[in-house]
């Protein structure tokens, strides 16, 4: 079931039911581990796509397991690692081609898919973010301006519904009108993801959140990022109200796990924490590529033990 409220961009969010909140796996080719330890399927399921490559098969994975699909964008392979476009390109269209067949490959999909584009932008370990990690400015093309400019664009594309629509605003926003030919677009439910860190890394003005924000037209969702080695609350209830309140947006833990801190005591608290901020929609536990990646459950028995018993509730779907 699909709540289909629109939002003041006058996209679907694609909610789930009112009073529920979808839970959902990052990463991986398989769901089998998180189910049978927690006893609990997920309905969304994320996959890290680079510019360049391919998304069919994170669609095949989710299709083939009859979930919901969120593809985080990405212009590297992995954080630390070299991109193949800047932000600045994005926005100017050097990578309309790419994003067209992106969003051909999800019309033809037909399910509903989240966009979490440039996720942590604000993380120096990501190659499409404004600074290095010694501090360095990366350029004009990596900016929180070219990183705006690149957020609509990409939405523009994927709320289009023809090319003659899509150049209309585009020119609207003053930016270049598609770079490649559009026969059509088949229609596809697309929600845009903003998912910044909570506080920049490092934590410098210039990687603030609030920097990267393109606007609530443009929004569907906000989330964040949020584990168990850097659990600050504080931090975490700061950013929902700055941002989620205050856009009366729907919120979401696009990332979530344990990692090195094994208290069970967080799930509990981060299950707490959603039941107390309505607006939060969305858990997806970030599970890891490998099987025995770091945030798996089996390396953290205790804390697999408290998450099985909170996702029993009829809250989560």
């Amino acid at each position: 079931m699909v709540v289909a409220i629109p939002s003041s961009a006058g996209a679907a969010p694609l909610l789930p039911p009112s009073g529920k909140v979808f839970t959902g796996v990052a990463m991986g080719y398989e769901l089998g581990d998180f189910i049978r330890r927690t006893g609990h399927k997920p309905s969304v399921w994320e996959q890290f796509v680079s510019f360049g490559q391919s998304a069919q098969w994170a669609i095949n994975l989710a299709d083939g397991r009859g979930t919901r699909l969120m593809l985080a964008l990405t212009t590297a392979p992995s954080q630390d690692a070299p991109g193949t476009i800047s932000p600045g390109r994005i926005a100017t269209g050097h990578g309309d081609r790419w994003l067209v067949d992106l969003r051909q490959e999800l019309g033809a999909f037909g399910e509903p898919v989240y966009l979490r584009f440039l996720g942590e932008m604000n993380n120096c370990h990501n190659a499409y973010a404004p600074l290095t990690c010694g501090g360095a400015s990366r350029g004009a093309s990596y900016s929180s301006q070219a990183f705006i400019k690149a957020w609509k664009r990409v939405a523009v594309i994927m709320r289009g519904t023809g090319a003659d629509q899509i150049n209309h605003e585009l020119a609207r926003l003053h930016e270049p009108k598609l770079r490649v030919h559009v026969d059509g677009l088949a229609p596809a439910e697309v929600a845009m993801v903003w998912t910044p860190m909570t506080g920049g890394s490092p934590m410098v003005a210039s990687l603030d959140p609030g920097r990267f924000w393109p606007g609530s037209r443009w929004v569907d969702w906000i989330g964040t990022s949020f584990y168990s080695k850097f659990a600050r609350f504080s931090w975490l209830s700061a950013y929902y109200s700055r941002f989620a309140a205050r856009f009366h947006k729907p919120f979401m833990f696009a990332e979530w796990a344990m990692w090195d801190n094994g208290d069970p005591s967080f799930v509990s608290s981060v299950l707490s924490w959603t039941r107390q901020h309505s607006r939060t929609r969305m858990l997806v536990y970030n599970q890891g590529k490998r099987t025995d990646g770091p945030f798996r459950l089996t390396h953290f028995p205790a804390a697999q033990s408290a998450l099985r018993h909170g996702l029993a509730s009829s809250l989560f779907l």
